[in-house]
C-alpha cells in the first residue's frame, strides 16, 4: 500500500495499519474507538515490558482518557487518512467503531508480535472501554506514574487538563540494568534519528 504520510515510514504505517486490521477482525464484537486506542497502547506497553522493544515505536500522550496515540485519535475523529487504506470507521448508537474489508498482511510482524496481539486480545476480550481506561490509568502504570510525577493530577487522581503534550516514558517500566532497558534505549535512539530526518 502507498504511504501518503511523510512522518511514518512505510513499514511503520503498514505495521500500525495491519495491527488495526488484525485487532478489528479478531476482537470479540465491534471494536470501538476507545477500545482500539487502549489495545494499541497495551501492545506497546506489553512489548516493551516483555522484550524491551516497542511494538510500534510511536509516541503516546498523557491525555485524560489516555495514554493516546494522537495521530490515530485524530484519524478516527477527523479523518486524517494516514491509515485510511487499512480500515474504515462507522458509527452506530454506541459510537465509532472500526472495520476493515482488506486482508491482514503479516509482512511486518514476527511470530512474537502475532502471539502478543493474540495475548492482548484474549486478556481483554471481556473488557469494555471503561475497563481499559481504568487499567491503563492504574497507579502502577506509566500513565499514572508520569502524570503524578509531573503534577498533572488533581487530588482524586484525575488529569487536570483534557490533553497534554507529555509523552509516556516507557523507561519507567524497566530496570535500568536489564537487557530490555538497553534494547529500549536503542529503539528510542533509532526513533530520534528518524524523527530528525523527517
Amino acid at each position: 500500500m502507498e504511504n501518503n504520510n511523510s512522518y511514518y515510514s512505510k513499514s511503520q504505517t503498514d505495521k500500525i495499519g495491519n495491527a488495526i486490521i488484525y485487532l478489528s477482525k479478531n476482537y470479540n464484537g465491534k471494536l470501538y474507538k476507545t477500545t482500539l486506542l487502549k489495545l494499541i497502547y497495551l501492545l506497546e506497553e506489553s512489548s516493551i515490558k516483555k522484550f524491551g522493544i516497542p511494538f510500534f515505536n510511536i509516541d503516546f500522550k498523557i491525555w485524560k482518557l489516555g495514554p493516546v496515540f494522537t495521530d490515530l485519535y485524530y484519524e478516527l475523529n477527523e479523518g486524517l487518512e494516514i491509515f485510511k487504506p487499512y480500515f474504515d470507521v462507522s458509527v452506530n448508537e454506541y459510537g465509532k467503531y472500526i472495520h476493515s474489508e482488506i486482508e491482514f498482511s503479516d509482512d511486518e510482524f514476527s511470530d512474537n508480535d502475532i502471539e502478543l496481539m493474540d495475548t492482548i486480545l484474549e486478556s481483554h476480550k471481556s473488557d469494555c472501554s471503561e475497563d481499559l481506561v481504568e487499567i491503563t490509568h492504574s497507579r502502577n502504570r506509566p500513565w499514572y506514574i508520569q502524570a503524578n510525577n509531573d503534577r498533572l493530577l488533581d487530588e482524586q487522581g484525575n488529569l487536570i487538563k483534557s490533553t497534554t503534550d507529555k509523552s509516556i516514558d516507557f523507561e519507567i517500566l524497566l530496570d535500568k540494568a536489564s537487557t530490555q532497558y538497553y534494547l529500549l534505549q536503542s529503539a528510542l535512539e533509532s526513533k530520534r534519528v528518524f524523527d530528525s530526518l523527517v
